[in-house]
């Protein structure tokens, strides 16, 4: 098991890997397609883009930003604008950045205070992509003390903003936010269980924030990293999928 600690000099990787996933995101911008949350369209990981290299090189890059901080999280997209979280552990901050499509120009961005905490090194506050649609981008910030769910509209004004108890996992957290018709959904689940520890997931309404349900969980507490996802069998009713350790 790797030591937990601060990401440290992992934050340049965590960039270049989001500038390298931009020119996707170009190319779905051509085909007309947002790219709405982690992995895309219901998490499947599959663009419409048709220029995407089979190896990298430097003329492959469209442009290049560097970010205030670092993070495993992915960028989303609407319209001509993508936006992205990174963070800055001494500092203690979450930064949400709007960029525009064509140059990379950062057009606005938001900044969170965070409690500092220990998690694995490999993680960050920017573990949780943001989920976005034609109205909002929402954005998860999750510590041991707290997690914050926010949305925003696309110049970058707040609409609403949650607080929640904070996760207590190993590893620190890892979960992305999905927008389903008009709830917004996310797990927050625990290793350990207790009375400010439940694990649970909770869907708040995307226009207001407010709670619209939260089903906890009935076997063992488990930690999850994953995100949820929609599966529909034909004419059957749409399921939202969880899945834990």
């Amino acid at each position: 098991m790797k030591r937990r600690g601060q990401p440290g000099g992992r934050e340049n990787r965590f960039v270049k890997g989001l500038l390298a996933v931009s020119v996707i995101l170009l190319g779905s911008v051509s085909q007309g397609r947002e790219w709405t949350r982690f992995r895309g369209p219901n998490g499947q990981g599959i663009s419409q883009a048709r220029t995407i290299p089979v190896k990298w090189t430097e003329k492959d890059y469209n442009w290049k930003v560097k970010l205030p901080g670092g993070g495993p999280s992915s960028p989303v997209l609407w319209g001509e604008k993508i936006f992205v979280t990174s963070g800055d552990q001494k500092a203690g901050r979450g930064i949400l950045l709007a960029l525009s499509v064509s140059d990379g120009e950062v057009l606005w961005q938001k900044e969170y205070a965070l409690s500092p905490y220990r998690m694995n090194r490999d993680n960050s506050y920017a573990t949780a992509t943001p989920a976005v649609d034609g109205d909002h981008v929402y954005v998860l910030w999750a510590t041991n003390k707290e997690t914050i769910l926010a949305a925003l509209d696309h110049d970058g004004g707040e609409i609403w903003e949650r607080s929640f108890g904070g996760v207590r996992c190993q590893h620190g957290p890892g979960s992305t936010p999905i927008v389903f018709d008009d709830i917004v959904v996310f797990t927050h689940e625990h290793e350990g269980s207790g009375k400010d520890a439940q694990s649970a997931w909770i869907a708040v309404d995307r226009k207001t924030g407010q709670r619209r349900w939260k089903l906890e969980r009935q076997s063992s507490p488990k930690t999850s990293y994953s995100t949820p996802c929609v599966w529909s069998a034909g004419t059957d009713a749409p399921q939202l999928i969880f899945t834990s350790r």
